[in-house]
């Protein structure tokens, strides 16, 4: 079964609106909502850089295709230069986090000390998200959402900002 995007917010007061209803959710909800919208953002940047047909692009990214997999989109990504080490495992950290709360039956809470321990090795909240606080958030909930969003509104503001090059002529076999 296909998943349908989640429709990106469009002005800021409905992406605040969005957030606001993540955060009300309960932590399994909270956790997967969350981590669809950065998977959803990170397949609409690399779609927007590939130079293929409709069709061809569609198929990488359903059924057996090679960028079905959070994983395989994030290196892609990374190998792209469209973030570095420290994006990238962070990336690959909030999906095992995810996965946890997805594919398991136990009710995890962000409070569970495994699920806890992994939100704080999130480093990229120490880096990034200082800014405009007095500290780093220490909740291990508030540091997954907030690692998330960062990473989600970059890469969309970087990709407005600095559109894709118009596709191009194939590069060896014009034919």
């Amino acid at each position: 079964m296909t998943r349908k995007p989640i429709p990106f917010a469009t002005s800021a007061e409905e992406h605040f609106q969005m957030w606001h209803e993540i955060r009300e959710e309960s932590d399994r909800a909270a956790a997967i909502i969350a981590f669809a919208y950065l998977d959803d953002r990170l397949t609409e940047v690399i779609k927007a850089f590939l130079h293929t047909r409709r069709r061809t692009t569609k198929e990488l990214f359903k059924g057996l295709g090679p960028l079905v997999s959070t994983a395989a989109r994030s290196k892609l990504a990374y190998s792209l230069g469209f973030f570095g080490p420290l994006t990238l495992k962070n990336l690959n950290d909030l999906a095992d986090i995810r996965n946890l709360f997805a594919h398991q039956k136990k009710r995890w809470k962000f409070a569970s000390p495994e699920i806890s321990k992994r939100c704080m090795k999130l480093n990229i909240n120490k880096r990034v998200l200082k800014m405009g606080r007095e500290k780093s958030p220490t909740d291990p909930r508030e540091l997954y959402l907030d690692a998330i969003s960062m990473i989600a509104d970059v890469l969309w503001s970087e990709l407005t900002q600095n559109p894709p090059p118009p596709p191009r002529e194939p590069r060896f076999l014009k034919w």
